[in-house]
């Protein structure tokens, strides 16, 4: 058979040349991936103190008011006024919520305060001013039950934080240059 597809010239076909680049890219990411997940696995540990601040995070449900600015003087100002109690233009509520569900990491901060509290988080570009409404405590199973799980969910945290890290160091030192006459011409053809 595959004598059979090289006389017909399907292996030239266009279509089947991209699908075979498409595969080895994908194949070759994810040998690089694996290559990298190994490497990291050396260097990457969690400690029992972190474990344990983890699970006292936990035990914890919070209700916030989070609202973003792009200016730094303008997010002391929303900070002050939060600290007042009153109400800021594009001010959201989130929660109640648990550690677990908050996704942006700027917000798990916000279970390190205390009710009534307000910081500004530096997040990129951007200013993040957090007031903790309401901090609740939940029960939940015992550290022994929840150890494994705590464990490989902080790992698995830095393995990513390591990961974000590392992309942004290949995007740094790429050199990336953009062909304009190659640009002009495809968008001619469609």
């Amino acid at each position: 058979m595959i004598h059979e597809a090289m006389k017909k010239g399907l292996a030239e076909d266009e279509r089947f040349v991209e699908t075979i680049k498409k595969f080895w890219e994908q194949t070759l990411i994810k040998e690089l991936m694996n290559a990298k997940n190994k490497e990291w696995a050396d260097r990457l540990y969690v400690t029992e103190d972190e474990i344990q601040k983890q699970y006292q995070r936990m035990q914890r449900k919070i209700t916030a008011k989070v609202a973003k600015t792009k200016n730094r003087e303008l997010a002391e100002e929303i900070r002050q006024k939060m600290l007042k109690g009153e109400r800021v233009e594009g001010e959201e509520t989130i929660g109640p919520c648990f550690y677990e569900d908050v996704t942006p990491s700027y917000l798990q901060k916000a279970f390190n305060m205390h009710s009534g509290e307000v910081e500004i988080v530096n997040n990129d570009s951007e200013y993040i001013i957090i007031k903790v409404l309401k901090k609740e405590n939940v029960t939940i199973p015992s550290l022994k039950d929840m150890y494994g799980r705590i464990k490989e969910s902080l790992l698995e945290q830095k393995k990513q934080k390591v990961l974000l890290e590392w992309i942004e160091d290949l995007k740094k030192s790429s050199k990336i240059s953009i062909n304009n006459k190659l640009l002009t011409e495809a968008s001619r053809e469609e």
